[in-house]
């Protein structure tokens, strides 16, 4: 129940969502903070070092700066947060019981997005009934494992999006996924600019497209555009 805790966060052109989500951390005893920042990207690492932050620079894309986090993470419990995410109150603490319980390897939280609107709670619906019943979270939802399970399972795939996706594929193969009561809130600022309905809509048909073969490095870039 003691285990030590590694929150690695994936950032890129980040400001003040990071400077909140690390500042929340620092409180948090027993856990070691990491940002993992592309090396062209000097305002986002002094960002995440000024709060405190052990930053490690590496190639960009989500999937590589997941991988450089982690081999520089030093807990016993990985916990991969976004960096426009923020964890709820004892999330340490529901963590660890979490994976105290027999059977257990890994989880993730509720989602909840931080905006209000009819919209953003159908979505947070349908998220948190896709990870209850089919063991499916994504990155947003700050899942966790525990540092021998990563290690066992080879970590992340270097992809440049969809790296969630394949991570938690592997992992739930390897024993049981909880879906924890506290949220974590989301920033909408992609559903904002997007709206709510065709972020909704991309992200879907980007997921059955990977479903179906199709190459992340393909996905990466309409997602980009």
């Amino acid at each position: 129940m003691n285990r030590r805790i590694s929150v690695v966060i994936p950032a890129l052109g980040e400001g003040e969502h990071l400077a909140n989500l690390v500042q929340s951390l620092q409180t948090v005893p027993g856990v070691e903070v990491i940002a993992a920042v592309p090396d062209s990207d000097g305002a986002t690492a002094a960002i995440a070092a000024k709060g405190g932050a052990r930053v490690v620079r590496g190639a960009a894309g989500r999937g590589p700066q997941l991988i450089t986090g982690a081999a520089a993470a030093t807990g016993d419990i990985l916990l991969f947060c976004h960096a426009d995410t923020m964890l709820p109150a004892g999330w340490d603490a529901a963590v660890r019981a979490a994976l105290a319980t027999p059977g257990a390897i890994g989880g993730a939280f509720r989602l909840r997005i931080g905006a209000a609107g009819a919209a953003y709670r159908v979505i947070e619906k349908m998220a948190n009934v896709r990870t209850r019943w089919a063991r499916m979270p994504y990155g947003d939802q700050a899942f966790f494992t525990t540092r021998a399970v990563y290690d066992a399972m080879g970590g992340f795939a270097p992809l440049p999006l969809m790296e969630d996706v394949d991570f938690i594929r592997r992992l739930r193969r390897r024993g049981r996924l909880a879906l924890l009561e506290g949220e974590a809130v989301s920033s909408a600022r992609r559903w904002e600019s997007d709206g709510p309905l065709y972020g909704t809509l991309r992200n879907w048909t980007l997921m059955v497209l990977y479903l179906l073969g199709v190459s992340p490095v393909i996905l990466a870039d309409f997602y980009r555009r």
